[in-house]
């Protein structure tokens, strides 16, 4: 839809042949496409590249061996209160 709104765009500001208008559309996409492409590229060459997955792993590995070492801190024992002698039952209605 947008390739029509630039093509007729184009047309209302130029006046040129409509065929051409949408020749220009058609090449304004190509390029759009091939400057992502490129964008695309850069990305996927800096991922290959990286070693993001292997430091994660080494790093879960460190910090999973730093925890069987940690010994946990002796807690204060809370004060109990006494429990009730008798509770009392509850009457319940059958119906």
């Amino acid at each position: 839809m947008l390739n029509f709104a630039l093509a007729y765009g184009i047309r209302t500001w130029s006046d040129w042949n409509l065929a051409l208008c949408f020749l220009l559309s058609f090449a304004a996409n190509v390029l759009v496409a091939v400057v992502l492409a490129l964008i695309g590229t850069v990305f996927a060459k800096k991922a290959k590249k990286s070693r993001g997955p292997q430091k994660v792993a080494a790093s879960v590995k460190e910090t999973a061996g730093v925890l069987q070492k940690a010994k946990p801190h002796p807690r204060p024992a809370l004060p109990q209160e006494p429990a009730p002698q008798a509770i009392e039952a509850v009457a319940r209605s059958s119906s």
